[in-house]
């Protein structure tokens, strides 16, 4: 009898401590960001297969009509710049002369296309950050009534010696397009762009809101980090500065942050708006910055209308959420099939998509090295709030 009552203590010690272990489990999440309790991962299944590429892609858009749009990454040297995914399949968008190298002539055709967004219009802008031999340019296409709608000249700036025109977030409340720019030599920025007219403007130049924080490593399977050739023809870690950007639904917030950083960032739409009509100063832009909540290293996030901001967390293979109680958690995991989620874009149809391209084994990424190899991938999953086509 002392015996069994001896084993049936024993027994709720044994799950006493069990629980209390369970209910102060930690997920620490990036580096450097707020330790937030463990919560359950979505059921995985609810993660979803798009569609299998042969080429890398590089960031989506999805119209409100719900066409969906891929740039395709220029690390891996692509035949075309931007595709619409039609039945799973990619096809050169909005015309095959359009889709391929420019024409130096007439001006049509796209170099190095990353950024892609859609306006609530669906008009889609496509970022192209040109190269040696090319100017940067914002091209906007109506998919609705299949036609150009703008092409403007980007110059690169005076003084910068290496300009790098990443993402994009649209404004239409503003009429306004803003930019990342990741800069070399401290130089890296946002730019705002005027929809209409193409005039442009750069502004926080080396704020720490733009600037890579030099104490985040982003690790890899076996310790492999973020690499490139370097000016004087050695490997290098590279610290890549400004990248991710997104708005809010109202379009009265820009979010934005550096890929090598724990922090995202925030910023009025109103104050980005008085500093590029001359009505408020860059100086005082500085100091309207917040800092809004962690993060973890990423390359792309979006913004869904109940203000949930997921996050590719490329050191993880998984995508992540800031939530609306500014704790960072993971929500999906997966290291063969979230092998570095690049662009992530809301749907009209209640899904977050996401594109996954292997980027950190692409020669650019890791030394000179390719082992990038098909296929790559477009993802979906259910969002936590109201999606918010445009963003």
């Amino acid at each position: 009898m002392r015996s069994a009552r001896g084993v049936t203590i024993g027994i709720i010690l044994i799950l006493a401590i069990f629980v209390f272990i369970f209910f102060t489990m930690e997920d620490k999440g990036p580096a450097g960001a707020a330790v937030v309790a463990t919560q359950p991962l979505p059921d995985p299944s609810s993660l979803k297969i798009v569609a299998m590429l042969n080429e890398a892609p590089g960031n989506i858009a999805v119209t409100p009509q719900g066409r969906i749009f891929l740039s395709l990454h220029q690390f891996f040297s692509p035949h075309v710049r931007v595709v619409e995914l039609v039945n799973g399949e990619p096809v050169p968008y909005p015309t095959a002369a359009w889709a391929s190298a420019p024409n130096q002539d007439s001006g049509v055709g796209l170099q190095a296309v990353l950024g892609i967004q859609s306006d609530p219009d669906g008009v889609l802008w496509m970022l192209d950050n040109g190269g040696d031999s090319s100017t940067p340019k914002l091209v906007a296409w109506d998919t609705v009534h299949e036609k150009l709608v703008h092409s403007f000249s980007l110059p690169k700036p005076e003084g910068v010696g290496y300009s790098f025109l990443n993402d994009l977030a649209v404004d239409p409340k503003h009429g306004l397009i803003y930019i990342t720019d990741a800069a070399g030599d401290l130089q890296s920025a946002l730019l705002i762009v005027d929809m209409e007219t193409g005039a442009m403007k750069r502004v926080l130049v080396g704020h720490e809101s733009v600037l890579a924080d030099q104490n985040v490593t982003i690790e890899f399977e076996t310790g492999r980090t973020v690499t490139r050739i370097g000016p004087g023809g050695g490997v290098e870690e590279w610290k890549v500065p400004v990248d991710p950007i997104t708005i809010d639904a109202s379009y009265d917030w820009l979010y934005y942050g550096p890929m090598h950083g724990t922090s995202l960032y925030r910023v009025r739409t109103s104050d980005l708006a008085e500093v590029f009509a001359g009505k408020r100063t860059e100086e005082s832009l500085e100091k309207r910055v917040e800092k809004y909540g962690p993060k973890a290293p990423c390359d792309g996030i979006t913004m869904d209308a109940d203000g949930n901001i997921y996050i590719t967390d490329i050191g993880n293979a998984a995508v992540g959420v800031l939530d609306t109680t500014d704790k960072y958690r993971i929500l999906y995991r997966d290291p063969s099939l979230l092998d570095w989620v690049d662009g992530l874009a809301n749907g009209a149809d209640g899904y977050i998509y996401g594109t996954v391209n292997k980027l950190h084994r692409s020669a650019m990424l890791s030394g000179g090295t390719n082992s990038a190899t098909p296929p790559f991938y477009v993802v979906r999953f259910p969002a936590l709030g109201k999606t918010a086509p445009g963003r």
